[in-house]
């Protein structure tokens, strides 16, 4: 099967890396001292050991470059899809998404610890409504919302913490769906 992987080369990637931290500098984001600061640091080092072929310094340092690269990528993706026409409209989610510890293993569902991955899944979904030529419309209170053949479709975003929250995750997003648009009931008659 193709398409299932990309590629893309560390200089290349890290020059994407550049152009999205650009981005969110424009948008007011001194992201230096946040977790995306840690990643750029993280993928600069990537280049230095990649080129170096220092076997050693990867080691010592593979844990943090992974995440990087992981946590980057998203950054990348949201860039490509969302930066532009949406500048406005996701500027304070971009500000919530820079917060929050820089490894994954150190947050806590229990606390807003877990908010910018949180952020971070709404804004990767809303890159590809993007991506499939969708507009994302911001008029609607729900996570994300777009409209397709002249229908609204309406997505609240719940990050898997753990597979026994799934039911109840799937549950508490339908519940504020309900909630936040005013779902009419109406009953299915037969004719």
């Amino acid at each position: 099967m193709s398409g299932i992987f990309n590629s893309t080369p560390y200089e290349l990637f890290s020059q994407d890396l550049d152009v999205a931290v650009k981005w969110i500098s424009s948008l007011g984001v001194s992201y230096e001292k946040t977790r995306i600061g840690e990643y750029k640091r993280a993928i600069d080092v990537l280049l230095e050991v990649y080129k170096s072929k220092d076997l050693d310094k990867t080691k010592s340092e593979f844990v943090r470059l992974i995440t990087a690269l992981f946590e980057a990528s998203d950054l990348v993706a949201i860039h490509k899809g969302l930066s532009g026409p949406y500048d406005t409209k996701i500027k304070e989610h971009i500000k919530k998404y820079a917060k929050g510890p820089s490894d994954y293993r150190k947050e806590t569902a229990s606390t807003s610890s877990n908010l910018a991955r949180n952020i971070a899944f709404e804004l990767i979904l809303a890159s590809k409504i993007v991506s499939a030529n969708m507009e994302l419309d911001f008029t609607i209170k729900t996570d994300i919302a777009t409209k397709f053949d002249r229908r609204s479709i309406l997505f609240e975003c719940k990050r898997p913490q753990s597979k026994g929250k799934l039911e109840a995750n799937i549950k508490d997003a339908f519940k504020q769906l309900e909630k936040n648009t005013k779902i009419l009931h109406v009953p299915v008659t037969e004719e």
